[in-house]
């Protein structure tokens, strides 16, 4: 790959000129492809968010019932997430009552 004198190893083609060897073109088009292929995503439109949303509503969707089990355990996980909250702010006023109670 680099020689001793800090040069790029390079092929000479028969009429003289000096060519990187093919694996830097492979490498090139790898980053190339990593620096454009971002670009490619397309964001939802608003026809496409409605359609998601009357898909949703029949039942239409790709992999719908693995979509619903996800949608389910993330209310799920909401709910009992704020019954913790609620439990431990009761359980903070009772530890508080106790200690005044205590103190007087």
């Amino acid at each position: 790959m680099f020689s001793g004198n800090g040069s790029v190893d390079t092929i000479q083609s028969k009429n003289g000129e000096m060519k990187m060897r093919p694996y830097y073109f492979f490498i090139f088009m790898i980053v190339a492809m990593i620096l454009v292929l971002p670009a490619c995503d397309q964001a939802q439109t608003g026809t496409d968010k409605v359609m998601n949303k009357v898909d949703d509503a029949l039942d239409r969707r790709p992999g719908e019932k693995a979509r619903d089990a996800t949608e389910d355990l993330g209310h799920e996980l909401e709910d009992a997430g704020d019954e913790i909250k609620e439990s431990a702010k009761d359980a903070g006023e009772e530890i508080k009552e106790s200690v005044k109670d205590a103190t007087n």
